[in-house]
């Protein structure tokens, strides 16, 4: 399931720390906040890195194909939208 994320994260040029339990965190940029409200808006719960020590990022929990493919497809938007 992760290498879904890798993949899709490797081809829009997003950064990310691999790991290896069933989450991932992502770079969401400067406007992190901005993409956690909007991914809350669209149904998607995910945590500030901030609370890791990772601020900027977020940290996402990986979950069945179906969510993870309609989560990347959100995320890849908004980050976009956030992040011109």
């Amino acid at each position: 399931q992760k290498q879904i994320y890798y993949n899709v994260l490797d081809d829009s040029g997003i950064d990310y720390i691999k790991s290896y339990t069933n989450f991932i965190l992502i770079n969401a940029g400067k406007n992190s906040k901005a993409i956690i409200e909007e991914l809350l808006k669209n149904g998607f719960i995910v945590r500030p890195g901030e609370n890791l020590g990772f601020p900027g990022y977020i940290r996402v929990t990986i979950a069945s194909d179906d969510v993870n493919t309609k989560f990347l497809e959100v995320f890849t938007k908004v980050y976009k939208n956030c992040n011109k």
